[in-house]
């Protein structure tokens, strides 16, 4: 009887998290060639892992990996080896298929059947970022299907060898955004939720997918099929811009430590690095500061949320929260105590049928959102500010009628009079294109949590 195994992995920017035949377990996404004869740490400790091909080429891999590239005090170096890491073309990167090895040596490992590998049947899937997955999907199957054959050491085994054979037909990639989907909608059985289900294919619903150097953000129609063409992926929000937020709070400490370095350093000494000051050795708790800058500004007024601080409490410690979180969170705090306030008036509005005075209401978030959240067009775009442009367009178009405001994912939305609906998306799509304006009907159910 042939041995199966089923494996999937996710290539994060932060780890490789993979299942297989249901045991779950991660590891550090980096890989960095090495000449293990000159290295002095040679094993023995937890969480080593070394990969040698057939030539005797090693690599080290996982945390033993990110301490070689942040350890190394050629920030140019460093800067170079990640620069390469936050791009997708990591995804056909020779340190790409060291960690796929990898973790297919592992999942051998743990699903007992190392002495089994003549026979083994694996069934691999691959979830890659919804943006690249076209582009990237043949390369990654013809990558992972074939004959493999390396060793591997994982902290202080002896050397193991490794010989399998992948069919390209059981090698498959998926979005990881649709896995998410998937995985959310269905238990471990792959038995659908249906009432997630049901409220995921009666949309349109907006699918978030949170990552540490990006968020996606998929657009889901009416009868539950992704709408790849208006999918993005927000890199100005996701976890990496905290850490970016916490190399600019020690630049004048410790100007040597980037972004991109801090993930590893929160793994070693408690996330305490030091520096010196005055002839003393002073230390910097990188946990601390990274927590502080997750919550700038409820932090300062000890809450977990803005709507806990009072309003009045806010305005009074506007100076110092300038400070300490700039101009722009202050502007989209203000936002947020004038949005909450707009909510509560819309839904009287709506209660005692006063259709113009919500719409008033929904003029002015689309404008406070422009002006004080500013999610309207992304930091530093200059030439490319299509939600302003469609902002724009609509209004004009309007004359006054309706009302238009920003939504998410790069659209907007506009409440236009039965009367103007034809000619309002002909000129919309005349300027912004064909299919780019869509009629909605809003469903009785509302807004549901799906996760």
């Amino acid at each position: 009887m042939q041995n199966q195994l089923f494996v999937s992995i996710d290539p994060g920017f932060d780890n490789m998290k993979v299942i297989a035949n249901g045991q779950h377990y991660k590891f550090p996404f980096n890989a960095v060639e090495t000449d293990e004869r000159k290295m002095s740490d040679y094993g023995r400790r937890n969480g080593f892992i070394l990969y040698k091909d057939e030539s005797g080429t090693t690599w080290r891999v996982g945390q033993y990996a990110r301490g070689l590239i942040f350890d190394n005090k050629e920030q140019q170096e460093q800067a170079e080896k990640m620069r390469g890491f936050y791009t997708e073309e990591r995804f056909t990167s020779n340190e790409f298929m060291v960690g796929l090895r990898t973790a297919l040596a592992m999942a051998i490992n743990k699903a007992g059947l190392y002495d089994c590998q003549a026979s083994l049947d694996i069934r691999l899937i691959v979830a890659l970022p919804h943006s690249c997955r076209a582009k990237f999907s043949s390369t990654i199957v013809g990558a992972a299907a074939g004959e493999h054959s390396f060793f591997m050491r994982f902290d202080d085994s002896q050397e193991k060898a490794y010989h399998f054979t992948i069919q390209e037909s059981n090698v498959y990639t998926i979005s990881q955004t649709i896995a998410a989907i998937l995985g959310e909608t269905s238990d471990d059985n792959g038995n659908i939720n249906e009432e997630k289900f049901f409220y995921l294919s009666n949309g349109p619903t907006l699918v978030i997918d949170g990552g540490y150097y990006t968020v996606g953000l998929v657009p889901v129609s009416r009868g539950g099929s992704v709408d790849d063409a208006r999918a993005e992926s927000d890199t100005g929000h996701a976890m990496k811009m905290v850490n970016v937020a916490v190399e600019q709070e020690i630049a004048n400490q410790r100007p040597d430590i980037k972004h991109y370095s801090i993930e590893y350093l929160l793994t070693q000494d408690d996330g305490r690095v030091r520096y010196l000051e005055n002839g003393k050795a002073r230390t910097i708790d990188l946990a601390t500061i990274r927590s502080e800058k997750i919550q700038e500004v409820c932090a300062h007024f000890g809450k977990s949320v803005l709507r806990e601080v009072p309003e009045s409490e806010f305005y009074a410690a506007l100076p110092v929260l300038r400070r300490k979180a700039g101009d722009r969170a202050a502007l989209r705090a203000i936002h947020i105590y004038e949005e909450n306030r707009r909510v509560e008036k819309q839904v009287e509005a709506l209660r005692r049928n006063d259709f113009g005075a919500f719409l008033d209401l929904v003029r002015a978030s689309g404008l406070s959102s422009w002006r004080y959240l500013q999610n309207v067009v992304p930091a530093g775009y200059k030439a490319h500010q299509e939600v302003a442009v469609a902002l724009s367009l609509a209004e004009r178009l309007l004359g006054g009628r309706g009302a238009c405001g920003g939504g998410f994912a790069g659209t907007i939305q506009a409440f236009v009079p039965l009367d103007m609906l034809e000619g309002f998306k002909a000129e919309m799509e005349r300027v912004l294109g064909a299919g780019m304006c869509h009629v909605l009907t809003i469903r009785p159910v509302g807004g549901v949590r799906l996760v």
